[in-house]
């Protein structure tokens, strides 16, 4: 959701510095206005909730990662084997 911040209206008996800040604060404003009308900048909260999204995936799958290992570790002796097991199950789960 894209909102646009009002700009404030510089006053008849401003100073040179304080328009020399409304011009600077009117520029930067401009420029995070484009910024996020072109996609370059996101709204934190839409970064907030990816980033919890992607961590709650993460950990889903760690979660259940032992729920896929032991039917296929059950029945292994060698242990190369296990351990070729469990490192091509942490590969498949830390790729999707």
């Amino acid at each position: 959701m894209k909102t646009k911040r009002e700009k404030p209206e510089p006053a008849d008996t401003a100073t040179l510095a304080e328009a020399c800040a409304m011009k600077k604060h009117l520029a930067l404003s401009a420029k995070l206005d484009y910024e996020l009308e072109s996609g370059q900048l996101i709204q934190a909260k839409d970064a907030r909730r990816a980033a919890f999204a992607t961590a709650r995936k993460a950990r889903d799958m760690l979660l259940t990662m032992s729920d896929r290992l032991a039917p296929i570790v059950a029945g292994l002796t060698n242990r190369f084997d296990c351990h070729e097991a469990i490192t091509a199950e942490v590969r498949r789960s830390a790729t999707s």
